[in-house]
């Protein structure tokens, strides 16, 4: 349990809250824009001050140089695809071993609840398993499937699958933010004390929405982010990450944050 402990002090500052740039994408969709060259992108994130990145077996490899300093949380299952297949998502393709090998400090996995847990679930649960016997941290990332391939965002539903993840293991949980402060609580407080990161998604409209988001759920009793296309597709992602960082680890106010990035 000590070793689980030492890794996660890797990934939360002391305020026990996290940064996490997540740069998996690649796996399923390709080169990216952002992602064409990963070294890049993780250069600029960990200089806006993102406390771990969470990526692919490649990426970690091709970046490991650049995260002495930072944790590391790597994708061992197939992450989602590029049309929306979540069915490379339902195996693990990396073990924990693996992960110890590369020095990672945690690792990720999908968790589906509605469409497709079926095929999902038992292979979280084997992964929260080998964890705890390696004193390997476990981000489940707990996810609603609605019909057709959507995204739910209704709070009962989000707090029952973040619930589920902290059932079958998990250390931390990322999620979806349910969009105000209130809802997401409901999230927060049926995790079994754990802390739950939020996802990012499709890259939004704007600063103020992603940092407004941010704000909200830190709010609504959240421990931070763990974003991948609203920080390494940022025209600026080393100051967009800042301006996170800022909400998380300084309490700053959107307002204050916003003027991180002029």
């Amino acid at each position: 349990m000590s070793g689980k402990i030492a890794r996660l002090r890797k990934i939360f500052r002391p305020d026990g809250r996290a940064l996490v740039a997540v740069l998996d994408h690649a796996s399923g969709m390709g080169p990216m824009p952002g992602l064409v060259d990963p070294r890049v992108a993780v250069e600029k994130l960990i200089a806006g001050g993102a406390d771990a990145i969470a990526t692919s077996f490649g990426t970690a490899h091709k970046c490991a140089d650049l995260l002495d300093h930072v944790g590391l949380i790597l994708r061992v299952d197939g992450g989602v695809t590029a049309l929306g297949d979540f069915s490379a998502g339902m195996k693990l393709l990396f073990t924990v071993e693996d992960a110890l090998r590369i020095g990672a400090d945690g690792v990720i996995c999908m968790g589906y609840c509605g469409e497709g847990e079926a095929g999902n679930l038992p292979y979280l649960a084997e992964l929260g398993s080998a964890c705890q016997e390696w004193g390997m941290p476990l981000l489940a990332e707990m996810l609603v499937r609605v019909k057709g391939g959507g995204r739910g965002t209704d709070p009962k539903h989000v707090a029952l699958a973040a619930r589920i993840g902290a059932e079958y293991g998990a250390d931390f949980i990322k999620t979806t933010y349910t969009g105000t402060p209130e809802s997401f609580r409901m999230v927060t407080e049926s995790c079994l004390g754990l802390p739950v990161l939020i996802l990012g998604g499709e890259k939004m409209e704007s600063d103020q929405d992603v940092l407004e988001t941010v704000k909200g759920a830190i709010e609504g009793g959240g421990a931070g982010v763990a974003m991948g296309r609203n920080l390494w597709q940022h025209e600026h992602p080393d100051k967009i990450t800042r301006a996170i960082a800022a909400i998380l680890h300084e309490d700053a106010s959107v307002e204050a944050a916003l003027k991180l990035l002029r």
